[in-house]
């Protein structure tokens, strides 16, 4: 995250593919403990109110690639 959050700072297009790169490692585990979970063959720790914390770093991370993309889409005012 230390990573992306730099790329995100500099904000040109290689950094963007950096970001991209930083953020899809942690979005791809999550995604495959958040799977594994819905099936039964994975055990994600669990908050005090039994969420899997799997589910809620992906959550972050989708947030996190939604957020990037309407950064480089939508152009910034004058």
């Amino acid at each position: 995250f230390l990573i992306a959050t730099i790329s995100h700072l500099i904000n040109n297009k290689i950094s963007n593919k950096i970001y991209f790169l930083f953020i899809g490692i942690p979005f791809l585990m999550a995604l495959i403990g958040s799977l594994t979970e819905l099936t039964g063959t994975g055990v994600c720790p669990k908050t005090g109110g039994g969420i899997p914390m799997c589910f809620i770093s992906l959550g972050i991370c989708v947030s996190l690639l939604i957020f990037k993309v309407l950064t480089i889409i939508i152009p910034k005012p004058i």
